[in-house]
């Protein structure tokens, strides 16, 4: 994998909208963040982004199995289908 925070990563909301993991101390770690600031799009695209931010590396994932020569059977596809309702707020 590249050098990116690994996953699973999460939605958060608080008093700032983002995305989290769970560090190596087990404790939680941002890995994106929107201020508390209302941006253009408001509060709902900043939630649908930071959906869309923490099913990232669900996201890679199911891709990289799908994608594999030996490849790895239908769990990609569930893999898959779970990142995009991750990413959707659960409208896949």
């Amino acid at each position: 994998m590249s050098g990116h925070t690994p996953g699973p990563w999460k939605f958060g909301e608080y008093k700032n909208i983002y995305a989290y993991d769970q560090g190596p101390l087990g404790r939680s770690r941002v890995v994106a963040l929107a201020p508390a600031v209302e941006l253009a799009g408001g509060r709902d695209e900043q939630r649908a982004n930071a959906r869309l931010i923490a099913a990232a590396p669900d996201l890679l994932e199911a891709l990289t199995e799908y994608f594999e020569p030996s490849g790895s059977g239908p769990q990609w596809r569930d893999k898959a289908l779970a990142a995009t309702a991750k990413a959707t707020g659960g409208k896949a």
